[in-house]
């Protein structure tokens, strides 16, 4: 399910790729009396966790009540990285000097042939030019395809979860973050140049089912169903166990640093309305089942 691979993604990654539905097959047909939102309390604290899908289309809003009230009622939004508190500049620098090859070197010159003729071929099939990306890391060139896709099917980081929060938060509210730009680039740029062809091979198998499958996270997102994304994901895993070491990386990995920041929050004195990728949130290693296994009792609203 392509659109499940695609909320792996953080915040930043949706900027960078920015700069009545039908029921799925695994979502329950029940009233949507729960949501991708849950409240953690403290003896002095409560932190609202809202799983967010960084790309959407227009159509998505307006959200649920039970979700506005609980930003409303929050002191402090935190997301997973605030490019609001850098300038468009300093973020389009620090790319640029994850992202690319050092001057000299290219795609053509790093990749063994095999392996660039079968990227070059991928992106051929969605209309990129291998003249336009070979100064570029694959990692990053898996972001740029997927901007395309995103693009044609009006699937828009202006209003995915984050920036909605955001834009609301702006001079209202303090910001905070679970992690930073900086944190999310480091990771990205980890991806070795194989890893990075094999993140675009793994988002380009499911290309044609893509509108369908968001339309299928979306039901699963609406209702709040837990069983159905945690199902979609072990599936994901299961078909294609060698990408497994790089959702670990991507999200698993990630969670443990993110639900300390949120303990952190449970000592304080005030109310968080945490947004972060609804991946994040479900399984055995999301932060709710890391926050439960720390003796926090979580509540689904």
């Amino acid at each position: 399910m392509y659109v499940v691979r695609r909320i792996a993604y953080g915040f930043l990654v949706a900027w960078i790729v920015g700069l009545s539905l039908p029921l799925c097959s695994h979502a329950t047909e029940k009233s949507s009396d729960k949501h991708f939102l849950w409240q953690v309390d403290s003896s002095t604290a409560r932190v609202y966790l809202l799983g967010s899908i960084h790309v959407l289309r227009e159509d998505a809003y307006p959200l649920a009540p039970v979700i506005e009230e609980a930003f409303a009622s929050s002191d402090v939004l935190v997301l997973e990285a605030d490019v609001s508190s850098e300038s468009r500049g300093e973020l389009m620098q620090s790319l640029t000097d994850y992202a690319t090859y050092p001057t000299g070197r290219t795609l053509k010159s790093e990749l063994s042939e095999p392996d660039y003729l079968k990227l070059i071929s991928m992106l051929l099939e969605l209309g990129i030019p291998s003249q336009s990306v070979q100064q570029f890391r694959p990692w990053f060139i898996s972001l740029m395809a997927e901007q395309v896709v995103c693009n044609r099917l009006g699937w828009r980081p202006e209003y995915g979860i984050d920036v909605y929060f955001q834009t609301k938060a702006q001079g209202q509210r303090d910001i905070e973050e679970l992690e930073s730009t900086e944190a999310q680039l480091e990771m990205l740029s980890s991806f070795s140049d194989q890893e990075g062809i094999l993140m675009l091979s793994w988002f380009m198998e499911d290309l044609s089912h893509s509108a369908q499958d968001f339309d299928e996270l979306m039901q699963i997102w609406q209702h709040g169903d837990i069983q159905a994304m945690e199902q979609e994901l072990q599936e994901e895993i299961r078909d294609t166990p060698r990408f497994e070491p790089i959702w670990n990386i991507m999200v698993n990995d990630r969670n443990v640093g993110m639900a300390d920041r949120i303990i952190a929050y449970l000592a304080s004195k005030k109310r968080y309305f945490v947004v972060v990728g609804s991946a994040h949130l479900v399984g055995p290693k999301g932060i709710v089942a890391l926050l439960q296994r720390r003796g926090y009792a979580v509540q689904q609203l």
